[in-house]
């Protein structure tokens, strides 16, 4: 029995709260969100960098730097794709890389 000896008396502080099935949801429930959270915050950040790499390839002139953009082209892509999949490390990383590519 864990207690507190209070007065000569032993206070069983166990049965002053006893959880609910109600408390028990609100823990996993709360539990459930922090953990999806950071997955959907780097979700939403592939659409920006995509956005970023059309702008950025809209603004360049085409004859001057047509390698670039070519191989620009093909890492949003594959960015994309792996968006698509789910595999929003890689499509970061690869649309990165477009964005460095194109910063000239």
């Amino acid at each position: 029995m864990k207690g507190l000896i209070l007065n000569n008396f032993i206070v069983d502080y166990s049965l002053l709260y006893q959880p609910r099935n109600d408390d028990m949801k609100k823990i996993l429930s709360l539990t459930f969100i922090f953990l999806l959270l950071p997955s959907m915050a780097f979700a939403g950040a592939c659409p920006m960098l995509k956005s970023g790499v059309e702008d950025k390839i809209a603004t360049l002139d085409q004859s001057k730097h047509a390698t670039l953009i070519s191989i620009a082209l093909m890492l949003h892509e594959e960015g994309v794709k792996a968006h698509d999949s789910g595999d929003h490390g890689m499509s970061e990383e690869l649309l990165n890389g477009a964005l460095r590519l194109l910063d000239v």
